[in-house]
C-alpha cells in the first residue's frame, strides 16, 4: 500500500487550490474547537444535565401480529439472553469483560482477568473519566444484580479492546494488525434489541418480562460504561444514528406489548436519547463535497430522536433539518432507477432500508402530503431493484462491498446446521467450542428481501405486497406511518431497458470471430437445457451497471458501469464486466464478496481484485490500482454496446488498453468470450484456483480444502 501522506497528496492534486485552501482552514477550525471541547470534557461530566421534560412520544399503531419464517427468534433471542452474540463471524459468542478471544487469522490480543462488577460500581473508577464517575455508578446502580457486564469495547474476534478513556474524536479507527473496529461498533448498534421486544410481544407476560428486563440492563450497562463522547462507540455518528434507532424500536414495541418501565429507567433513557440527538447533530458525516450513507445514517437517527422527543425549540430544529435534508439524500443518493449511487447492492440494501424507515417517520408525523412524488416513485424503484438483481435462491449477487450493514434487522431469514457442520464449512467457525451435534443457527445475510417487504408496507404497491408478505418488516411499517402512500412510478422500467441494436451485437461478435482462437479468451458454462431462449426475463440498470438475464432455470448478471461516490469507488470492486451466474440453484461463477476491510488490508485488496472475479484479466495489472487507499477505486470507463435478447457486449479501458467481454446464449449453453484490442496484451484464461473463499457476509469466509488463501 502507497502510505497515506502520499495519497493525501494525490487526492489533494485532483482538487483546485480554493478547494484546498477551504479544506485547510476548515481543518485549523475544527481542529481548535476539537481542542477547547477536549478539554471541557476531560473536566466536566459529559451526561446531559437533565432529562427531556414530558415521556418519549407513542407512534406505533399496533404490535404486528406473528409471521411465518419467524421460528428462529427464540433460540436466537436464547442466546442474546445469555450475552451470546454472532458478531460479523465472530460465531456465537459469550461477551464478557476478560474473555479470551480465538483471534482472526492468527492475530490474538491477550486480556486481562475477568471482571468482578461489583454492585457499587466501584469497578468503573479507572475505565470512565474522572468527570463521569459519579454518574456512571449511579446509572449502574439501577442495573439488576443479575446483569453480567457487556464488553462493548472490544473487538470479540481478535481481542483488540479499544480504551474506554479517549475522547471520540482521538479514537484511532484501524490501530493495529488484525483489530477490526466494525466489530465493537457493529455490536453496539444494537440490533438485537429490537427482535428481543419482538419476541416478547409475542409471548405470555413471564417471558416477556425476562426479555424487558434484560433490554432495561444491556441499556443501562451501555449508558453507564460509554458517557457520551468517550469511547469507541461515539466515534462514528452513524453508528450513535443506528443505535439509537435500535433503542426506541425495541423500546416502543415493549410498550406496545404492554410492558412499562420504572421511573430510574425511564430518566435515564429519556436523557440518553437526547444526548444521542444532540451527537449526531454535532457530528454529521457529509459536507458540500461527499455525502454517502453515513450521512444517510445520521439524519436518520436525529429523525428518530426528534420525532420520539417532546418538541422544544431544540428538537424541533432537528426534525425541520432533517426531514427536509433526508429527502435531499435520497434523490441524491439514488438514481432514477432506484438504485444506490454506491454501485454496491449490499450497500443498496442499507441505504434503501433507511430510506423506507425515515420516509414512514415524516408519514407519520407529517402526513403522506410531506412526500414528493419523485421521493416515491424512488422507493418503488429500489424494491424493484432488489427483486430484479436477486438470484433464484433469493440472495444477493454481492455486487461491490458487503459488509453486512444494516438499520433495523427485523426481517432476517436463518437457517441451522449443528455446529459440526458450520465449522466445516465456515474458516471463521473452526476454533469454536461446543458439541459438534448442537443447533448452531447461521444468519442468512444475503436475502435483501425484506427491503421489498418494508416498501410495501409504505407504498401501496399490492404485487410487491402480495410477494414478500411473510417480512415482519412490512407489518410495522405500517404501524409506523400510520398511513400509505400512493403509487406513482411506472412499473417494472427495468425490464424495459435495452441498450444497442442487433447490428452492434452481430459487429461485436463478428470482431470476436476475425482475431481467431489465439487472441480470444472463451468460457462455456451448460445450462442443462435445448431452449433456444433461457433467459425469457431481462432487467437493466445502466447507472448502477449491472445487467440481469433471468429464467426459470438460470441466472445471470453482468456488471458493467461506474464506480459509484461520483467517481470515488469507495465501495466498488475491480469487478468491471465481471458475471455471476446461477444454474439450478448451484453458483457457476460468482461474486467472492468482501470478507473484511481495515484490520486485514491484504485481504480486503484481494477481494476486490479483478483475480477475485470472473472478469477479463491481465497478468499482474488491475484494472484501477488498488495501493491508495482500501476506500478509493477510480472508474475504468466501462461502457455497455449491447444488451438483449441476444446477450450482452461491452468494454472498459481500465488496462490502460480496451478490453471487450461478450456474452452469447448458444445451443444451452451461455458462452463468455474475452479479447483486447491491443494484439500485444495477452488474457488470462480463467483460474479458479486464484479466487478467494466465498465470503457470504463481513467477517464470513468458507473452508477451502484446496488452500487458496
Amino acid at each position: 500500500m502507497i502510505p497515506r501522506p502520499a495519497y493525501i497528496l494525490h487526492r489533494l492534486r485532483e482538487l483546485p487550490l480554493r478547494v484546498v485552501c477551504a479544506k485547510a482552514l476548515k481543518r485549523l477550525g475544527a481542529a481548535s474547537r476539537d481542542s477547547e471541547q477536549r478539554r471541557a470534557d476531560a473536566n466536566a461530566t459529559t451526561y446531559a444535565a437533565k432529562a427531556p421534560e414530558g415521556p418519549l412520544a407513542r407512534l406505533l399503531v399496533s404490535v404486528p401480529s406473528r409471521v411465518s419464517g419467524t421460528e428462529w427468534l427464540e433460540p436466537v433471542c436464547e442466546e442474546y439472553m445469555a450475552h451470546r452474540f454472532d458478531v460479523l463471524g465472530s460465531g456465537w459468542t459469550h461477551v464478557r469483560h476478560g474473555m479470551r478471544c480465538r483471534g482472526l487469522e492468527g492475530v490474538v490480543f491477550q486480556q486481562g482477568a475477568p471482571l468482578v462488577a461489583a454492585r457499587s460500581g466501584s469497578w468503573l473508577t479507572g475505565r470512565v473519566t474522572a468527570a463521569n464517575l459519579e454518574e456512571s455508578r449511579r446509572i449502574w446502580a439501577l442495573v439488576s444484580e443479575v446483569h453480567e457486564p457487556i464488553d462493548w469495547y472490544l473487538d470479540i474476534k481478535s481481542g483488540y479492546r479499544w480504551d474506554e478513556g479517549t475522547w471520540y474524536r482521538d479514537i484511532v479507527a484501524a490501530p493495529d494488525r488484525g483489530a477490526d473496529i466494525k466489530v465493537p461498533w457493529e455490536l453496539a448498534r444494537c440490533h438485537h434489541l429490537p427482535q428481543m421486544a419482538l419476541l416478547a410481544a409475542w409471548s405470555d407476560a413471564g417471558e416477556r418480562d425476562d426479555l424487558a428486563r434484560e433490554f432495561r440492563d444491556q441499556v443501562l450497562d451501555f449508558i453507564a460504561t460509554n458517557p457520551p463522547r468517550f469511547g469507541v462507540n461515539w466515534a462514528c455518528a452513524m453508528d450513535v444514528g443506528i443505535r439509537i434507532t435500535n433503542w426506541l424500536m425495541a423500546y416502543e414495541l415493549f410498550r406496545a406489548a404492554g410492558m412499562e418501565f420504572d421511573d430510574g429507567f425511564e430518566d435515564v433513557f429519556e436523557r440518553s436519547v437526547l444526548e444521542h440527538g444532540r451527537h449526531v447533530r454535532g457530528n454529521l458525516e457529509g459536507d458540500d463535497e461527499f455525502r454517502g450513507n453515513h450521512y444517510l445514517a445520521d439524519l436518520v437517527g436525529l429523525l428518530f430522536c426528534a420525532a420520539y422527543l417532546p418538541r422544544t425549540g431544540e428538537t424541533g430544529e432537528w426534525w425541520a433539518f432533517a426531514s427536509a435534508a433526508v429527502l435531499v439524500e435520497i434523490e441524491a443518493q439514488f438514481h432514477d432507477e432506484g438504485t444506490s449511487f454506491e454501485a454496491s447492492t449490499g450497500y443498496h440494501r442499507l441505504a434503501a432500508e433507511m430510506a423506507v424507515w425515515a420516509i414512514a417517520l415524516i408519514v407519520r408525523i407529517e402526513g403522506t402530503e410531506a412526500v414528493p412524488s419523485a421521493t416515491v416513485a424512488r422507493l418503488e424503484r429500489m424494491a424493484e431493484f432488489v427483486r430484479d438483481s436477486a438470484m433464484a435462491c433469493g440472495c444477493d449477487p454481492q455486487i461491490g462491498d458487503a459488509d453486512s450493514g444494516r438499520l433495523l434487522k427485523m426481517g432476517v431469514r436463518y437457517r441451522w446446521d449443528t455446529l459440526g457442520e458450520a465449522k466445516a464449512r465456515y474458516e471463521n467457525l473452526r476454533g469454536m467450542d461446543g458439541e459438534p451435534d448442537s443447533r448452531y443457527w447461521l444468519e442468512e445475510q444475503r436475502d435483501h428481501r425484506h427491503v421489498i417487504a418494508a416498501v410495501a408496507g409504505l407504498v401501496a404497491r399490492h404485487d410487491l405486497a402480495e410477494r414478500e408478505d411473510r417480512w415482519v418488516d412490512r407489518h410495522l411499517v405500517v404501524s409506523l406511518a400510520g398511513g400509505r402512500l400512493d403509487p406513482v412510478a411506472e412499473r417494472d422500467v427495468a425490464g424495459q431497458v435495452r441498450i444497442g441494436d442487433r447490428a452492434d451485437f452481430d459487429r461485436a461478435v463478428q470482431v470476436c470471430e476475425d482475431l481467431g482462437a489465439g487472441r480470444r479468451v472463451v468460457q462455456r458454462f451448460s445450462l442443462g437445457t435445448e431452449h433456444a431462449s433461457p433467459f425469457p426475463s431481462l432487467c437493466g440498470y445502466p447507472a448502477f451497471g449491472l445487467y440481469v438475464f433471468r429464467g426459470d432455470r438460470a441466472y445471470c448478471a453482468v456488471r458493467c458501469g461506474a464506480v459509484g461516490q461520483g467517481g470515488r469507488g469507495g465501495h466498488a470492486h475491480n469487478d468491471q464486466l465481471g458475471i455471476v451466474l446461477e444454474v439450478d440453484g448451484r453458483l457457476e461463477a460468482s461474486d467472492p464478496g468482501s470478507y473484511v476491510y481495515t484490520p486485514l488490508p491484504e485481504r480486503r485488496n484481494r477481494y476486490r481484485s479483478v483475480h477475485a472475479h470472473n472478469a477479463p484479466r491481465i497478468a499482474g495489472r488491475e484494472p484501477a490500482s488498488l495501493d491508495f487507499d482500501v476506500f478509493r477505486l477510480d472508474d475504468p470507463a466501462a461502457r455497455c454496446v449491447y444488451f438483449g435478447d441476444q446477450g450482452f457486449a461491452g468494454y472498459h479501458d481500465g488496462y490502460g488498453v480496451r478490453v471487450w467481454r461478450l456474452v452469447e446464449f448458444d445451443e444451452g449453453q451461455v458462452v463468455v468470450t474475452d479479447w483486447a484490442e491491443d494484439s500485444g496484451v495477452e488474457l488470462l484464461p480463467p483460474d479458479t484456483q486464484a479466487t478467494p473463499s466465498f465470503s457470504p457476509g463481513y467477517g464470513w469466509r468458507e473452508s477451502d480444502e484446496r488452500g487458496a488463501q
